[in-house]
């Protein structure tokens, strides 16, 4: 009764193994407040008969169930013992076969939950409609800080319907859109939103294919938000034009300390422009220019 933390990872647990620790976190008295079981093998009737125990559970602070197999009965149990559930505060299902209808079960149970901080749904496949059910999540949500939808083929109506979420949010602190396809549009959204948004300080967009229209709409974020202080646009296919909007925006920007930046065509046409926010900015502290296009002088300049 003593155990604070267990780690089961990569065990071959199946329905029996579940329904074993189902019953330890469903047992008066009992201290465990972290249980992993990442790749577990756990399937659909285990994770019934966890998500049944969790309803009950008034311990555990954190649940990793990634790489389990949810199907859509499953996900509404656990969903709905995040309505109850007050002490839950991490929830990881990565790469958890939850599709649309578990994104869906999942969402709606937190949308009310007092307790969760951290929830990780990346590579889920959740797609647009899945990132529907996350934006109401935004909407309704006062605790939730720290939310993973890494790689779930949400595109630019799945990326537009999340920023009306961010528009109301005030409590989401760290958000990682990175592997999906939001594009320009998605990537113009979120920027408006977050010309409005006074709590995210951490925004990876890396891999959304913005483009040079996607970054213009960044550079008029970051003239008005000051909050932010981590942005990722690793590999998004900006060219240099984007390159110059975006370092428009940091001139005036007085947030970003972190800034990656790499996996982007930027030329040396771009070099000078950045070059000057280096000179003068009084906050940045980490730039990642790595793998694109500066000649040895440019880069030269910019180190001196």
């Amino acid at each position: 009764k003593s155990v604070k933390k267990l780690v089961l990872s990569d065990n071959n647990l199946g329905v029996y193994g579940a329904q074993d620790l189902a019953d330890l976190i469903s047992t008066e008295g009992n201290a465990l407040e972290s249980l992993v079981m990442k790749n577990c093998g756990i399937l659909d009737d285990g994770l019934t008969v966890l998500g049944r125990a969790l309803r009950r559970n008034e311990v555990l602070k954190e649940l990793d169930l990634s790489e389990s197999e949810f199907q859509p009965y499953s996900a509404r149990i656990v969903g709905n013992a995040l309505k109850v559930n007050t002490t839950l505060q991490t929830l990881l299902l990565v790469d958890s076969c939850l599709g649309v209808e578990g994104a869906a079960a999942i969402a709606e149970g937190m949308k009310n939950n007092s307790a969760l901080v951290t929830v990780d749904v990346r590579e889920n496949n959740i797609g647009d409609l899945g990132a529907a059910s996350i934006a109401k999540v935004l909407c309704l949500n006062k605790t939730l800080e720290n939310l993973d939808l890494r790689g779930n083929f949400i595109l630019k109506v799945g990326g537009t319907l999340i920023s009306e979420g961010l528009k109301v949010n005030d409590s989401l602190k760290k958000l990682n859109l990175g592997g999906n396809v939001v594009r320009e549009d998605g990537a113009t959204a979120i920027a408006f939103a977050l010309r409005l948004n006074t709590s995210l300080n951490s925004l990876d967009l890396s891999g959304n294919a913005i483009g040079d229209e996607g970054a213009q709409a960044i550079s008029s974020m970051l003239e008005a938000n000051f909050t932010v202080t981590h942005l990722n646009l690793n590999n998004n296919e900006m060219s240099d034009s984007g390159l110059i909007d975006i370092s428009v925006g940091l001139l005036k920007n007085r947030g970003v300390k972190t800034l990656n930046l790499a996996e982007n065509p930027f030329g040396d046409l771009s070099a000078g422009e950045f070059t000057k926010v280096l000179q003068t900015s009084k906050f940045l502290e980490h730039v990642d220019l790595s793998g694109n296009r500066f000649g040895y002088t440019k880069v030269r300049v910019m180190e001196n």
